[in-house]
């Protein structure tokens, strides 16, 4: 559902808004099956495809026409012109669409409405479906589904909307928008009903044979030495960091450090994520019976200074980190930020020498607006936030040149996102790129469930596991706005991904609110670092975060004792079965289908495995990190080795589970009051509720070695093949 806060849902008056004077001429089949009529475009009609209305004052932004595929069947292209403005396409796009009633359709009334699309797109624009609910009092709802440039290709996508059952309720509109001033968007089959599409029900399921994969190595071609500082988590300072302060025993929790330990994270980022915005540093410093008890944010809660920066600094030296400090550029002060450098680093006694803390980043997400008083009082503009990091970094960097600046930056991959700030990338660059080191993105949480809330386990599993496809090509954005704003700049200024990691919903009440912990999330965090990895302008990584005794920790806990959820033991199979110079990697592997669900869109031809190789750094050893996202079938691969002749055997470690949402059984905080929903399972297989230590396992076992050889990597899995060079 769209958040009618945000400019891109504020719509006002729709392109068809319009219609609904001709709704007559639409609303005249039954509630059964699809409402829409010509969905499939077989009937050309003269100007319009019949059926489809287009209102009178966006005529001149393009053309609409109906074409015909190879195959016969026909479709709708609407191809833009440079009319079709940027500033106009949330209330006025170039488009298409029907109209239907309400008082002719009452049994859309409190019912979840199903829609779907085939969507294609070809040059600078994009294809979008819109299903809007128009309510009385200029109120709307909808849900969007969008496909970007697709060479042509017509791709599935599926959403659905949930109307209320209340008199409110007017009209439901379906649209079809081109987005761009140019280029094509083209649309085929689109459904609208009170089920999904007879179409629906193949996508994304395990039901075919799995075919033999193959995977070809080539160690001879090193593409770039892996970042060590890809591997990096964050704490935060309140509730005790999560429980990471004991109080009891008035020290940190041995458990936590033995578990970060066995992980071997790079750097640590502190205070904390939005808790930063509003951490002034000396609250956690010096005796403490004498630290104060202070709001995280102004309304609350509060919490003791129990975790300080002098505790941060000894648990990332006992877990062999670095720490990365998050400067408090909302309610704090530029001497504040110098004076806690000067405090940690002490660089006029320690010349000569790295820094203690070389990572320093100029606020959290300070781009936001809207949803909560601490966030709006967080907030900058462009302008604002370009200026704070003139005036930290020169005082900051002044006072010790041997740290490197992160600054922050708006990008996401959400298939309905569109930035609040269209020029930051540019103001910051032009204006601050010499004092950059590193710009910081938060783009990495997946599903992302703000809808679809009644989608079953695996169509959700599946988008997830899709979602590094996009998160790719958002970085990709990244490096081209680097290039593009600081060309003189680009070679040096790199990416850092300062949050990351699975996230399903923060809303109490979700089905999936405690997802993060199973092993299709560990799948997911598996495929992610091996991006990370491959991304030539990463450099930093930083997974969110390390522990809680709620949703969202590597670390949880069961029985009152913090243990690895599954992804905490993917994270771990990077540390201690990969190596640190990527080599060339090519993979042919079976693919599935995915409508996509919450902020991941629809996705074809999606690889079950992805693969990864390494070496290490004196090129004894060659590892390959292989993850196969199919929840029912093992799958056989061939895999062909070129520049490293191996010994006789290797060795396999494999991570897996019972099924797709095992996990190892942590528990959420128990309090007076609070009542968490019943967590969704899969249908198929369903072991959520079964949670605990013998549900997700890693296993060694010999492997096959040689110039080529075969494996057969298991259902649901993380496989790290370890080989040595002959010799």
């Amino acid at each position: 559902m769209l958040n009618l806060r945000s400019p891109q849902a504020q719509l006002c008056i729709t392109l068809f808004v319009g219609l609904i004077l001709t709704f007559v001429s639409v609303c005249a089949k039954s509630i059964e099956g699809n409402i829409v009529q010509n969905a499939d475009f077989d009937e050309p009609g003269a100007k319009l495809p019949l059926h489809w209305i287009m209102e009178d004052k966006i005529k001149h932004k393009g053309k609409v026409s109906v074409a015909q595929a190879a195959g016969g069947n026909r479709f709708v292209t609407l191809q833009p012109n440079s009319k079709n403005l940027a500033a106009e396409l949330e209330s006025n796009p170039m488009g298409i669409g029907q109209v239907f009633s309400l008082q002719q359709y009452p049994n859309l009334r409190g019912a979840t409405l199903h829609v779907s699309a085939r969507m294609g797109a070809i040059g600078k624009t994009s294809a979008r479906l819109r299903l809007i609910a128009i309510r009385s009092g200029g109120q709307f709802l909808g849900t969007t589904l969008q496909q970007d440039s697709s060479d042509g290709a017509l791709i599935e996508h599926s959403g659905r909307l949930m109307i209320p059952d209340d008199s409110k309720n007017l009209f439901v509109v379906i649209g079809l928008d081109a987005t761009g001033t140019a280029g094509k968007a083209m649309f085929d089959d689109v459904y609208l009903g009170l089920t999904p599409a007879p179409s629906q029900a193949l996508l994304g399921q395990n039901s075919q044979p799995a075919a033999m994969a193959r995977i070809r190595i080539d160690a001879g071609q090193p593409i770039r030495q892996i970042p060590e500082t890809l591997y990096g988590l964050n704490m935060e300072w309140a509730w005790d960091g999560g429980g990471l302060w004991d109080g009891p025993r008035a020290a940190l929790d041995e458990n936590i450090v033995q578990l970060t330990k066995a992980i071997r994270p790079s750097t640590i980022r502190y205070p904390g994520g939005i808790f930063a915005d509003f951490y002034h540093w000396r609250d956690g410093i010096g005796p403490r019976n004498k630290r104060p008890t202070t709001a995280h944010f102004p309304e609350g809660p509060v919490s003791k200074h129990n975790l300080g920066t002098d505790e941060a600094l000894e648990f990332a030296s006992l877990t062999g980190a670095e720490l990365m400090i998050t400067a408090n550029i909302a309610s704090g002060t530029v001497e504040e930020a110098v004076e806690w450098l000067r405090y940690v680093n002490q660089p006029d006694q320690t010349k000569g020498q790295p820094p203690r803390v070389k990572y320093w980043e100029i606020g959290n997400e300070n781009y936001y607006y809207g949803g909560s008083t601490h966030v709006n009082q967080a907030a900058h503009d462009a302008r604002q936030y370009s200026d704070r990091v003139i005036e930290f970094a020169t005082a900051m960097k002044k006072a010790d040149p041997r740290i490197s600046i992160i600054a922050i930056a708006e990008e996401n991959f959400m298939r309905d996102f569109q930035p609040v700030h269209s020029d930051w990338y540019r103001l910051l660059l032009t204006k601050a790129a010499n004092l950059i080191d590193y710009v910081a993105v938060h783009n990495g949480y997946v599903p992302g469930l703000a809808r679809d809330y009644d989608l079953d386990v695996r169509t959700i599993y599946h988008a997830m596991l899709a979602a590094p496809i996009q998160l790719r090509a958002s970085l990709d954005r990244v490096s081209a706005q680097i290039k593009k704003y600081a060309p003189a700049h680009a070679s040096r200024i790199k990416i850092a991904v300062t949050e990351w990691s699975p996230s399903f919903q923060i809303v109490l009440d979700g089905p999936y609110l405690d997802h993060p912990k199973t092993l299709g999330s560990a799948l997911f965090v598996a495929s992610n670092i091996k991006n990370y990895i491959e991304h030539p302008d990463v450099d930093i990584a930083n997974y969110f975060k390390l522990n809680d005794r709620l949703w969202a920790g590597m670390l949880s806990v069961r029985n009152d004792r913090f243990v690895g959820t599954a992804p905490y033991y993917a994270f771990r199979m990077y540390r201690e079965h990969f190596g640190s110079v990527l080599i060339k990697t090519e993979t042919e592997s079976p693919t599935y289908n995915t409508n996509g669900a919450g902020y991941v869109g629809a996705h074809q031809n999606v690889p079950y495995l992805d693969v990864v190789s390494s070496l290490s750094a004196d090129g004894r050893h060659l590892y390959v990190m292989v993850i196969n996202k199919h929840f029912d079938q093992d799958i056989p691969a061939r895999i062909d080795l070129a520049g490293f002749k191996p010994g006789a055997k290797g060795s396999a470690f494999v991570l897996t589970g019972s099924g797709i949402d095992a996990n190892t059984g942590t528990e959420l905080f128990k309090a007076p009051g609070m009542k968490w929903a019943k967590q969704a399972s899969d249908a198929k297989n369903p072991r959520f509720d079964k949670g605990g230590p013998n549900e997700i396992s890693v296993t060694s076992q010999i492997a096959p070695a040689g110039p080529g050889f075969e494996f057969k990597f298991k259902k649901h899995s993380v496989t790290a093949i370890v080989l040595d060079r002959d010799g």
